[in-house]
């Protein structure tokens, strides 16, 4: 689920707030980076926020009986999910920052500065639930934590185009 909003200027608060939730297959990189690309096209031609907002549960009980497709699934989806999306973004911000261009080539008004990344995990990344039985979901969601605040690769890669 992506959620996109045009940045808002400095103590304004606008009449309407555009922001529209889009279902995208997060499992392949090709399907993020062209469900991006289609969204900015759609809004203003610029992507100033992002929340990447998808997962799926482990819901087979006992990692010795679940599933290994299933184990797969959550881990695609949750965290190659999240790690696709920021990969996709930071292209365009980088675009934006440097050129200072919508992706149509127009200039850049009010100019982009950073973009916001956000990306949902749960608590269970923090915590052992018990008596739930879902290590492979709790360790994914540890994962997102970890890329998203601690990686240094991924900060190093986008902090001249991210707000943190």
């Amino acid at each position: 689920m992506l959620i996109m909003l045009p940045q808002m200027q400095k103590n304004t608060v606008p009449d309407l707030y555009l922001g529209q939730a889009y279902q995208v297959n997060v499992t392949s990189f090709d399907a993020v980076s062209t469900a991006i690309e289609d969204i900015i096209h759609e809004f203003s031609g610029r992507l100033d926020i992002f929340i990447a907002n998808s997962g799926i549960s482990w819901i087979q009980g006992a990692i010795v009986s679940g599933e290994l497709t299933h184990y797969h699934d959550v881990v695609t989806t949750d965290l190659d999910g999240t790690f696709y999306c920021a990969r996709a973004v930071a292209s365009h911000w980088r675009r934006q920052k440097k050129e200072q261009t919508t992706i149509d080539g127009k200039k850049l008004e009010p100019p982009f500065k950073q973009g916001s990344f956000v990306a949902t995990a749960s608590i269970s990344g923090h915590i052992v639930n018990i008596p739930q039985l879902q290590a492979p979901y709790n360790a994914v969601k540890a994962g997102i934590i970890h890329l998203c605040m601690y990686c240094p690769s991924l900060i190093y890669f986008l902090y001249k185009y991210l707000r943190y």
